[in-house]
């Protein structure tokens, strides 16, 4: 696979960015359990997209995103967020 040409990391990188900043969109900043969920998910989300970019080939950071994509929606269920 060729560097940095993979639509499936650049989503990854996309939606930890909309994670990051859900908390000031919705105005849940108050709420920092919330806030921080979507802070370090988002930020991990980012970092692991980018790191799969530039190392297309390596297997275990593909499992890494999946990984961390279901313990952000996990964390999410179970914040009790409120509006």
């Amino acid at each position: 696979m060729e560097k940095w040409n993979r639509w499936q990391d650049w989503a990854n990188v996309v939606l930890g960015v909309a994670l990051f900043i859900t908390p000031f969109v919705f105005g849940a900043t108050a709420n920092t359990t919330v806030a921080f969920t979507a802070y370090i998910g988002g930020v991990l989300l980012v970092i692991v997209g980018l790191f799969d970019l530039a190392n297309p080939n390596n297997q275990p950071a593909e499992w890494t995103e999946g990984v961390v994509g279901v313990l952000v929606f996990i964390s999410r269920g179970s914040s009790g967020f409120q509006a």
